[in-house]
């Protein structure tokens, strides 16, 4: 259903800027140039809706090359065992879409030195997106919102290493502590 509505509101988008651009247009002389101006007026217009989304793709993928990469050294990663740890790292700055992103690590489960880490991005779409909200989902249209290694990835690269991840790590409790007895 969620498809056929946004099929509808592309169909009346491209009726209302068919007639925009002869609205504007409807002035200039006819000549060769008319129908470049034409064509570029349509263009610009038929993209408005999509514009703050088509710069925060090229936004968010420049920040994606630069941010995501992995961070380890595999000497001191291999045969060792790891526990990981998620980090919010919050919203993204001066991007024309809003995201957000989280940092994953990898400490030493004996000597607690970060053995390894990298960052996940997250972009929401843009203000159509967001407004439409087909299923309370505001993905981007005009590009991929999610970047990082790939979890695939992390499992190959630490299967490959020999590590073993501790996945439901909990604190060693003190040797001083005495247990408390109840005397009812």
């Amino acid at each position: 259903m969620s498809g056929l509505i946004l099929i509808f509101i592309i169909v009346l988008w491209v009726m209302v800027v068919k007639k925009l651009t002869v609205f504007f247009t409807k002035s200039m002389p006819a000549n060769g140039f008319t129908r470049l101006a034409k064509i570029l007026v349509f263009t610009l217009l038929l993209v408005m809706p999509f514009m703050d989304e088509i710069i925060g793709g090229f936004q968010f993928r420049a920040l994606c090359e630069v941010e995501t990469q992995l961070k380890y050294d595999e000497a001191k990663l291999s045969n060792k065992t790891v526990y990981p740890q998620t980090i919010n790292l919050g919203d993204l700055q001066g991007m024309t879409v809003p995201g957000s992103s989280y940092s994953q690590s990898y400490t030493d489960a004996k000597t607690h030195e970060l053995l390894l880490s990298y960052k996940v991005l997250n972009a929401d779409g843009g203000w159509l997106s967001r407004a439409i909200a087909f299923n309370s989902v505001h993905q981007p249209y005009t590009f991929t919102g999610h970047c990082g290694p790939g979890g695939d990835n992390i499992t190959l690269l630490l299967k490959h290493l020999n590590v073993t991840v501790i996945v439901n790590r909990r604190p060693k409790l003190s040797t001083n502590r005495r247990p408390i007895l109840s005397t009812s």
